[in-house]
């Protein structure tokens, strides 16, 4: 019964501590951001925008998604 009690603790341990790595992934307000940004590049809706495009994509979006945080540091300097 203690053995049985031990790797129970040890498993819900576990699932508690990868619960908390995955906190910051990306969620819907993230994505509804993307999209929205997205729509200014591509305008014919193709699905795809040029490299250049995507690199001012990337400094518009905030974390997790982009760098928004870091440009506007570096404005501020």
């Amino acid at each position: 019964m203690m053995m049985l009690n031990l790797f129970i603790a040890v498993v819900l341990e576990g699932y508690a501590s990868t619960n908390k790595m995955h906190q910051g992934a990306v969620n819907s307000d993230d994505y509804e951001i993307f999209i929205e940004k997205w729509v200014d590049y591509d305008n014919n809706a193709t699905g795809w925008i040029d490299v250049h495009d995507l690199i001012f994509l990337i400094y518009e979006l905030k974390e997790p998604l982009g760098r928004l945080s870091e440009y506007e540091s570096d404005i501020k300097d």
